[in-house]
């Protein structure tokens, strides 16, 4: 017959939730989330890994998502990649990601394609605490990889409005930031996102 243990690897578990509140906080106390779930169904198990289905918000933004990804064994393995796919919705944005990452809790080993759409970037605002013109509508896609405090984006693709550019651009935490970008567009009307982008002028008394 079969051990337990070979029985418990191929067995299913199943996890359904209402309202829930599903904090983290990182080991250098810096990083801290917190989702606030209206419902929620997960899987795991029975040889077909991960799968996630949720709906809540996070910082007062709704967000929806479906998430199938690699088993909790991959999962707490730093030395092996956590393969994922998701889509959903967040800040009324639509949001795709694909790809693997490594050392997941402690947020390094990121391998992801990740495309981000939506109508306009202020409605960004309220999840990323910042002010974004009016500009849109909007596409943002790339793979993004870490690096040593920052990230490195290849492959990028940014639509806004009529606007188009395309190239890498790589990001580094510090004293100040540092951000190196390479891009070429076929189109960028950049006098139109101006005058967009800022306030009208009053007129002159």
């Amino acid at each position: 017959g079969r051990s337990l243990a070979a029985i418990w690897q191929g067995a299913a578990l199943g996890l359904e939730t209402g309202r829930a509140t599903v904090a983290w906080r990182g080991a250098d106390a810096q990083r801290h989330f917190e989702f606030r779930l209206e419902r929620g169904r997960a899987s795991v198990g029975g040889g077909v890994g991960l799968r996630l289905r949720a709906d809540g918000s996070y910082r007062e933004q709704p967000f929806s998502v479906d998430l199938n990804a690699d088993g909790l064994r991959e999962l707490k393995d730093d030395a092996q990649p956590w393969h994922l796919r998701a889509s959903g919705t967040l800040a009324g944005a639509a949001v795709n990601l694909e790809g693997s990452l490594r050392a997941v809790f402690k947020g390094t080993g990121v391998d992801l394609q990740a495309e981000v759409a939506g109508a306009r970037l202020d409605g960004l605002d309220g999840l990323l605490g910042t002010h974004l013109p009016a500009l849109g509508p909007y596409r943002m896609a790339g793979r993004f990889t870490d690096r040593p405090r920052g990230f490195h984006v290849d492959g990028l693709e940014v639509n806004l409005g009529q606007s188009d550019a395309s190239g890498e651009l790589t990001w580094q935490a510090g004293q100040p930031p540092r951000l190196v970008a390479r891009l070429t567009s076929h189109r960028l009307r950049l006098a139109d996102l101006v005058e967009r982008a800022l306030p009208p002028v009053a007129p002159a008394q």
